[in-house]
């Protein structure tokens, strides 16, 4: 199920008076690839231009000549193509002024978010990709995935050479042809990836002509995908790692490790309906032993996310095949202690600590529910949230 959403923001305006500001954004943008980049140098023509053309995200300089961006962030909001456009204003600190109290003023204005100069490239990349929901690909990314897929093509190439200088064409041939084989199937991945499984399927229907085999192989590549989507998650990338689970379940609707990555990019961005939608999808197939580590991550997701009934049964799922694991007893303990249900989350815990006597955070959580459990009957009630209940 890959994101609707483009692999780029395809149209940027940047407002900036400094002819050398313009040249370093510029080389910025275009290492992400963003070829669609309109520049202004004053408030006019920031103006006119926005009344003219709808952008993906604007980048608006603090000292852009005849205006300020208290005045030309609510011209820009009331009125022209642009009034939703995500804006990021570009600043450096004024002499003598708080900024904290003006970069405020700024926000309410109508300023989407703020960039302090010089403009990191992966501080933009994090808040442009957050503003504007796309995925930004750099290059030397895309030529670390390249490289991944030249070095089995260099192999195969190698190969075909010491065939053909042995005096064995017909083995060159195939060779050669797992060579170029290898090139589209990487550059099919890069395809989907970039959220283009049309352009994915072009290339590997050309590889198809002369491998029949490409279909299966390129199938076979959702794990790359996977190991990619995850590798972002640990660096907090929510949409590139968005980007390769997404690429990984047009592969393999039925990958449930990609299911959980998928769902836990999608509440990172703040995408809770469509991540519950996802996780309910998920958790709705046919139960698998094989599947039990992503029932657990499924669970862990929507406790972190206080998804507290999808927590339980994706927990459950992952017990019906290994009951003997007092981290999901845990798990759910907690769950169940989040919502006031202590003689449940009790139940957990002694399953818990059945299975693991010497577990010290189960302990300590058991402890905690009598003393709120003793706190309840002496006030004839449950303890409220704020006098030290779980909440």
């Amino acid at each position: 199920m890959p994101s609707e959403k483009a692999a780029h923001p395809t149209a940027v305006l940047v407002a900036e008076t400094s002819p050398l500001q313009r040249k370093l954004t510029g080389e910025m943008l275009d290492s992400f690839h963003i070829s669609g980049v309109t520049f202004v140098k004053d408030s006019d023509e920031l103006q006119e231009t926005c009344r003219g053309q709808a952008y993906d995200l604007i980048l608006l300089d603090y000292n852009l000549a005849k205006t300020n961006p208290l005045e030309a962030i609510p011209q820009l909001r009331s009125e022209g193509k642009n009034t939703q456009t995500p804006i990021i204003l570009t600043y450096e600190k004024p002499p003598g002024e708080r900024i904290e109290n003006l970069l405020h003023q700024i926000l309410a204005a109508g300023a989407s978010g703020t960039l302090r100069k010089p403009v990191d490239a992966q501080a933009f990349r994090t808040l442009a990709e957050s503003l504007t929901g796309r995925t930004l690909v750099s290059q030397p990314e895309e030529i670390k995935r390249v490289e991944e897929s030249l070095q089995a093509a260099r192999k195969a190439a190698a190969l075909a050479r010491s065939l053909h200088e042995s005096g064995q064409p017909a083995s060159a041939e195939q060779a050669y042809l797992g060579a170029l084989l290898e090139i589209l199937l990487g550059m099919a991945e890069l395809r989907l990836a970039g959220d283009d499984p049309e352009g994915a399927g072009l290339l590997v229907r050309e590889a198809s002509e002369f491998a029949p085999q490409a279909p299966a192989l390129f199938q076979e590549r959702g794990k790359h995908f996977v190991e990619r989507g995850n590798a972002h998650l640990k660096e907090k990338r929510f949409p590139l790692a968005r980007a390769e689970f997404a690429g990984a379940l047009h592969l393999n609707g039925e990958d449930l490790e990609a299911q959980a990555g998928l769902i836990h990019s999608l509440y990172a961005l703040g995408e809770k309906a469509a991540a519950a939608d996802s996780l309910r999808r998920a958790l709705a197939g046919p139960a698998k032993a094989e599947h039990r580590l992503a029932y657990k991550r499924f669970g862990d997701v929507a406790l972190r996310v206080k998804e507290y009934d999808l927590a339980i049964a994706a927990y459950e799922q992952a017990l019906a095949f290994v009951k003997t694991d007092p981290i999901l007893f845990y798990q759910q303990a907690l769950v169940f202690t989040a919502q006031y249900q202590f003689p449940s989350a009790m139940n957990r815990l002694n399953k818990a600590l059945a299975l693991r006597p010497d577990f010290p955070e189960a302990k300590q959580l058991r402890d905690k529910i009598a003393a709120w459990q003793r706190a309840a009957e002496k006030r004839g009630g449950p303890p409220p949230k704020e006098e030290g209940g779980p909440g």
